[in-house]
């Protein structure tokens, strides 16, 4: 990697939560000179959005959380236990934990997030001359598909769209136009061809650092099980009971919400630490992870609160639409989504405020809702590789700081921008 844009990052870039504070320093001076909103508007509007999203942060961080208690559980280590000895080749194993974790955050992004970190550590405890940094980017770079994937927020929200639901020709838009359309799918494959590709590159050049010790790695050891065996049939009774609850409401005819996703991973979470006193422990550890989120998302909601009563949220999604054609609209929504995430780092709290824009745009250009839809969903997750924010949990993990990835980070948002923005153009030209 290049020393210099290393050493830059190094020296210069602060902690993501100082990055928060400078953003809404930011997003303060550009409301002034830009909107109709003056000091006494911002202060007013930031305070009462500060706890804007505690519904949403609560969602957040239980999916999070269960991701990483359900990640902590002995079939999930022992799974990853044995991944870790399938390779000796180091580029094999650093592509591995890219797969690896891409398919976890398909399947829930806490999942994805907490498993991709602790199958780095453990890669690089059973093959200590890999680089920990790249291991941890290999990781990290499998949240790229989260938003495809069936916990994305966007494809979940429209399944259930309430205040959206006058933008759209339907009264939902379905999974199958979503996260399971051709687009979403060449999206998902496109991406791991392309970082598969740089993770390579990078491996070739790779030096090994940043020694693990024991006491940099997550206490996983169960608690003595003090719970009588009539506890544990509860416990294990209560976490199949929620499935069957879960079973019923999807034949029923519910969708497969962000709430029904955190109900089955708690359920999960329950069934594979078979004991009561392995799932609390697992769970007390696990919130250690949620810290960023507890007290970051407060001020990102009160940055989201500024942009959305001042109108920059929507000067800046109109800016795209003026300068869009039918072909060219799709792409400028996922420019646009990426752009935005800097300072919205949620893609429910985003599209809140980008979606009904969206939405009513490709109306008026006869632009597919879903594929629009899906183009914010992946410029939202395509800059969160230079947009530390969801970094956090998986940096605590491994014990690292965002300095020592971001260099790494910077050639996997330029590879994958390029890819995405090619599928997206030549999907827009086709429809």
């Amino acid at each position: 990697m290049n020393k210099k844009v290393s050493n830059f990052i190094e020296r210069h870039l602060p902690d993501a939560f100082l990055i928060a504070l400078y953003l809404l320093l930011f997003i303060g001076i550009i409301t002034l000179t830009k909107t109709n909103f003056g000091a006494k508007e911002i202060l007013l509007s930031f305070g009462d959005g500060f706890w804007g999203l505690l519904s949403f942060s609560m969602q957040m961080v239980f999916i999070l959380v269960m991701g990483h208690t359900l990640a902590l559980s002995s079939p999930i280590q022992s799974f990853l236990s044995r991944i870790t000895k399938i390779f000796n080749d180091p580029i094999y194993n650093i592509v591995l934990v890219f797969f690896i974790t891409s398919l976890l955050c398909l399947i829930n992004w806490g999942l994805g997030l907490v498993g991709g970190a602790l199958l780095a550590r453990k890669m690089k405890e059973q093959h200590p001359k890999l680089s920990f940094p790249l291991l941890i980017v290999s990781a990290y770079s499998g949240f790229l598909l989260w938003h495809g994937g069936l916990s994305g927020s966007v494809p979940l929200k429209l399944t259930a769209p309430g205040k959206f639901r006058k933008f759209l020709s339907a009264d939902v838009i379905p999974l199958n136009e979503t996260i399971f359309s051709s687009f979403n799918i060449i999206m998902i494959l496109g991406t791991l061809l392309g970082i598969t590709v740089l993770l390579i590159f990078y491996g070739k050049n790779q030096k090994s650092s940043h020694s693990i010790t024991r006491d940099q790695v997550q206490d996983n050891t169960e608690v003595s099980r003090d719970f009588t065996k009539d506890h544990q049939i509860i416990f294990l009774g209560t976490g199949f009971f929620i499935l069957i609850f879960i079973a019923i409401s999807l034949l029923d005819g519910s969708t497969l919400s962000l709430n029904l996703m955190n109900l089955l991973f708690l359920a999960l979470a329950m069934i594979f630490h078979l004991t009561p006193s392995a799932f609390l422990h697992h769970f007390k550890v696990a919130l250690g992870s949620a810290g960023g989120i507890i007290l970051q998302f407060p001020f990102y909601a009160g940055i989201m609160a500024i942009i959305k009563d001042s109108g920059l949220g929507i000067q800046i999604s109109e800016f795209f639409v003026s300068v869009s054609s039918p072909t060219t609209f799709p792409l400028l929504t996922y420019l646009g989504a990426g752009i935005l995430n800097f300072f919205v780092p949620s893609g429910g709290g985003q599209w809140a405020i980008q979606g009904p824009i969206i939405l009513k745009a490709a109306t008026e250009l006869n632009v597919s809702h879903s594929f629009a839809s899906m183009c914010l969903a992946w410029g939202d997750a395509w800059s969160n590789m230079i947009q530390p924010f969801w970094a956090i949990p998986l940096l605590s993990i491994a014990g690292l700081g965002i300095k020592d990835i971001m260099s790494y980070l910077l050639g996997v948002f330029l590879v994958s921008g390029t890819i995405s923005s090619i599928i997206i153009l030549i999907f827009g030209l086709v429809n």
